[in-house]
């Protein structure tokens, strides 16, 4: 095998495996400075005039979201995210 073929494959092999950050749902978050993952609460598009004042100050408030190592790999790979589970125990 050549020199050139064998880079290219080395080359190819490396860039393969990287996982792309899932865009629509990053547009959807908030990565905090410890690595939490805040989103915003839903229903709160619109029909908010049926609901009382409580449950709509409720639903302006984020949301921490619970994630698994899993999940973190698969929608936020590269974002800092860390799962749930480790930024509780420090």
């Amino acid at each position: 095998m050549r020199a050139s073929t064998r880079n290219s494959l080395i080359h190819y092999t490396i860039n393969s495996t990287r996982m792309k950050t899932n865009k629509s749902f990053t547009k959807r978050v908030k990565v905090t400075k410890n690595g939490k993952v805040v989103a915003r609460k839903i229903g709160q598009n619109h029909f908010n005039a049926r609901q009382t004042g409580r449950q709509r100050l409720r639903r302006k408030r984020t949301q921490l979201l619970n994630f698994t190592k899993r999940m973190s790999r698969r929608f936020l790979p590269g974002m800092g995210a860390k799962p749930l589970v480790e930024t509780e125990s420090k």
